[in-house]
């Protein structure tokens, strides 16, 4: 709640009560939100991409013009491996 009410005191300029509500926000955060964890967070993409059967670089390009995913939905074999590493998003 307290980002949103930041972002509606940026909206309306009242700038000074914006850092204070962004601020407060991010102090309850750290209470109850689990902390970033680079190692774990690398490994899980690592895995994603593993099981979505992506070889590298290249595969990812073409994910992100979408010629990998028209490939891969003719491909059965493959569809089962993605579905997997998509329910892991």
């Amino acid at each position: 709640m307290r980002y949103v009410i930041g972002k509606y005191c940026d909206d309306v300029e009242d700038f000074d009560r914006a850092f204070d509500n962004f601020r407060r926000a991010n102090q309850l955060m750290r209470t109850v939100g689990a902390l970033y964890d680079r190692r774990k967070h690398t490994e899980r993409i690592d895995r994603i991409i593993q099981e979505a059967g992506l070889a590298g670089p290249s595969d990812l390009q073409d994910l992100a013009h979408g010629n990998h995913c028209r490939q891969m939905a003719g491909s059965p074999e493959n569809q089962q491996g993605l579905g997997r590493a998509l329910a892991q998003l």
